[in-house]
């Protein structure tokens, strides 16, 4: 009975003309209002045992939350919120879940496969109409197979397998919406031991899987069919919260032009506490820096901090 109320009045809400009329305002809020639980449960954060060869983004039972899925649930792609250049804010998070748990060796494959969803926004938040600027929604189903040397995090080199399918949205609808489905194949060498120096280098390569044509006909001239990521990463083996890192993510539309540069870095600051969350710079130049802004060229530099990254 409690439910059936809860439903008609977030239905009868949802109705109402203050959210027709105001779809931005209330989008943003959302989202805010996500944000700030977000960090009001990061003290929560669990630090999972880190295996030999974690996934991209994290480990595959690493954990934000300590729950009954802390197993299966963990971070994938960078946390952070950062502010700098127009739109002045931008901020992301990022997760994945581990959809079977199998210990036969004959569902190896099947172990391996993951759901993730990543969101990242851009917001004009220091104007007098501080709305979204946009958002880009970003499902996606991959599997990981870790370790194809069979190193074990003995061997100086290894090799991890990761290929998926994913949409990315701005959610507009319309005139102003920009999709694309694509399958992807992306490797990832990395030099170097855990716990200490190492440098990865993880190019990918797609297709589009879906007609670009009805949203964004020319996207390929921009996205491309591939592009380049690489990091430099240093962890103290004796306090693993001490914990620096250099990304850098290249692109280039398919006839060579339209390109972009990416660079992050994230920088421990006080690395002797439990938690604590890290300095992140973010330098951006080329074509899309925002998936509405995916055929204009701008620059971009923020400062915040990163949860994980």
């Amino acid at each position: 009975m409690l439910t059936g109320n809860i439903d008609s009045a977030l239905i009868r809400a949802m109705k109402s003309p203050l959210v027709r009329s105001r779809p931005l305002f209330w989008r943003a809020l959302a989202a805010s209002l996500l944000w700030a639980a977000l960090f009001l449960t990061a003290p929560l954060l669990v630090t999972a045992e880190e295996t030999n060869a974690p996934p991209p983004g994290g480990t595959t039972n690493g954990s934000l939350l300590s729950t009954p899925f802390s197993r299966y649930l963990s971070s994938y792609e960078p946390i952070y919120f950062l502010m700098g250049t127009y739109p002045a804010a931008e901020f992301q998070f990022s997760l994945k879940y581990q959809v079977f748990s199998f210990t036969n060796r004959w569902a190896r494959y099947s172990t391996n496969l993951f759901l993730a969803y990543t969101q990242t926004s851009f917001w004009d938040l220091l104007s007098s109409d501080p709305s979204f600027y946009d958002t880009d929604y970003n499902p996606e189903a991959f599997i990981y197979l870790p370790d194809l040397l069979a190193g074990g995090g003995r061997k100086f080199v290894q090799l991890d397998l990761q290929s998926g399918v994913e949409h990315e949205s701005n959610g507009r609808g319309g005139g102003a919406e920009r999709s694309l489905y694509r399958a992807y194949l992306q490797p990832t060498l990395t030099f170097g031991r855990p716990n200490n120096l190492q440098f990865s280098l993880s190019p990918r390569a797609w297709a589009y899987v879906i007609d670009l044509s009805r949203n964004n006909p020319d996207m390929a001239a921009y996205r491309g069919y591939a592009d380049l990521h690489a990091a430099l990463s240093w962890k103290n083996a004796r306090n693993p919260d001490q914990y620096y890192k250099l990304a850098v993510a290249y692109g280039m539309g398919d006839d060579g032009g339209n390109s972009m540069l990416k660079l992050d870095l994230s920088v421990t600051v006080l690395p002797y506490i439990r938690f604590t969350p890290r300095i992140h710079v973010q330098y951006f130049t080329g074509y899309g820096q925002t998936l509405r802004q995916y055929n204009q060229y701008s620059h971009g530099l923020r400062a915040g901090i990163s949860l994980y990254d």
